[in-house]
């Protein structure tokens, strides 16, 4: 799975609102999410506009935690 759905759930949104601010169906959005349907790349760069994030973060099939979510530790130089 990618991390469309982790996205727009931190964003606050509902798969219609999302879908109805990027121009797709309410049923395209969701196979976005469950990984039956690839994205457009238009559909792709509309989204990272609106969850503010890169291409590789949005595609990516390991959603990106923080590490305070993640349960590990910080690192530093």
């Amino acid at each position: 799975m990618n991390a469309i759905k982790s996205y727009r759930e931190r964003s606050g949104m509902k798969q219609l609102e999302v879908a109805e601010k990027i121009g797709i169906s309410p049923i395209t959005m969701c196979r976005y999410e469950n990984g039956i349907r690839t994205p457009r790349w238009i559909d792709i760069a509309k989204m990272c506009q609106l969850f503010g994030c890169s291409a590789e973060e949005l595609m990516n099939r390991n959603p990106i935690q923080s590490p305070a979510s993640a349960g590990g530790l910080e690192t530093t130089a």
